[in-house]
């Protein structure tokens, strides 16, 4: 019997609820066919009184068995239904929202969830998010605090809603709500969003999701009582600020750059779609372990730039060869928007700063591409890696 359920317990992907359903029926067809066995053990023709009234007494107990098995099968079907409308409604909420602020990348998330086989990565859950040590306030936004916390001897970034962040305060100054619950439910949507991004956005450029826990919508000092709260990879947002990167070595600005090219290229193609970072700038990314990655991305989007007959599309009032489409979206924006603004963010000011003699005019063509669009993010990463070769042939060359 032991087996049977280790053998479930190991092949059967059902959430613990449904299992500790399943169990019961398990046993009770165990019973009945133990009972079924006795019964048979017994020659109708030797059968004693006292053996017919323990077969009739065996009989009663397999009817009454078979009665629970069909109340636990009848309950496993209601919760699989309250599940299923939990998770819906759950869905539509949050599909609301994604409306409401012009988003349209949970309709990709949620076509990707039904139709896609998703493994289920181990990330942490509440239980483990419960002991973690928050040591430190590290930085604040429009909507979530983010601090320092130890989970065993790992240093890890937890983000969480809190009633000093500028969303809820706004809210909670116009009274427009009737319930203070109601001022945070924009911020932990966007955390959520988040949270769900991170977990389908794979790349070596964009912190990785270590864990998430959703309880309630309401703030708490104490991690154990946070409604929602979102574990990242740690690292350092004054690494990433461009007077610090300007001291770098060039060529590991280069390396840097190659990063961010790789990122944009990412980006374009990302599983959700071609996605745009609207607020461009040093203070969305972090470095961890001498790798720069993105770490704010509860605003990133995949809705396109709208336009109409009157209003076209240009970036710094300038054409850049798309044209308004039918739907009134200018497609393929994102991708360039993005483009323009690492150029004007990173990668023009890391380049060209004190970039070696007999590569400047290399790196101001390559800059003057990208600046015109001449370029695309995959060519942008072919031409940093020739400019590697040619910095490391110029410093072993001396003739070069």
């Amino acid at each position: 019997m032991a087996s049977v359920i280790m053998y479930l317990c190991q092949r059967c992907r059902v959430t613990p609820m449904l299992f500790l359903l399943i169990i019961p029926v398990v046993t009770a067809m165990y019973l009945i066919y133990s009972l079924h066995k006795q019964i048979l053990l017994f020659p109708t023709n030797e059968i004693s009184k006292e053996h017919q009234v323990r077969i009739l007494h065996l009989q009663g107990l397999v009817e009454d068995l078979n009665n629970e098995i069909s109340e636990t099968i009848a309950e496993r079907d209601l919760l699989r239904e309250k599940v299923q409308f939990l998770v819906g409604n759950l869905s539509q909420q949050m599909q609301l929202l994604s409306k409401e602020n012009g988003d349209t990348w949970m309709d990709k998330y949620l076509e990707l969830y039904q139709n896609e086989n998703f493994e289920n990565e181990q990330l942490l859950g509440c239980k483990q998010l419960d002991t973690i040590q928050i040591l430190a306030k590290i930085g604040q936004g429009y909507s979530k605090v983010v601090q320092e916390g130890l989970y065993g001897r790992t240093h890890v970034a937890v983000k969480s809603v809190a009633a000093v962040v500028r969303d809820v305060q706004s809210c909670l100054k116009s009274n427009n709500y009737k319930k203070t619950e109601d001022c945070y439910l924009l911020s932990n949507y966007k955390l959520l969003k988040e949270a769900l991004m991170l977990r389908e956005l794979k790349h070596e450029s964009i912190v990785k999701l270590l864990g998430v826990c959703v309880r309630s919508e309401n703030p708490s000092p104490y991690i154990h009582e946070r409604g929602i709260t979102s574990v990242v990879e740690l690292g350092s947002r004054d690494a990433v600020l461009l007077p610090q990167l300007k001291k770098l070595p060039w060529i590991q600005r280069l390396k840097i750059s190659q990063s961010l090219a790789s990122l944009l290229s990412y980006m374009a193609e990302s599983p959700l779609g071609s996605l745009r970072i609207p607020d461009f700038k040093e203070e969305q990314f972090v470095m961890v372990d001498d790798v720069i990655k993105l770490s704010d991305v509860d605003d990133v989007t995949n809705l396109e730039p709208s336009c109409d007959d009157d209003m076209k599309c240009l970036i710094d009032g300038r054409e850049i060869g798309i044209q308004c489409h039918s739907s009134y979206r200018c497609l393929g924006m994102n991708s360039r928007l993005n483009f323009a603004r690492a150029n004007e963010v990173f990668l023009s000011p890391l380049l060209q700063h004190s970039a070696p003699i007999k590569l400047q005019n290399s790196v101001t063509s390559l800059l003057q591409d990208v600046k015109n669009f001449n370029v695309d993010a995959n060519e942008l990463q072919l031409s940093l890696q020739r400019l590697e070769k040619q910095y490391y042939k110029l410093n072993s060359d001396p003739a070069f």
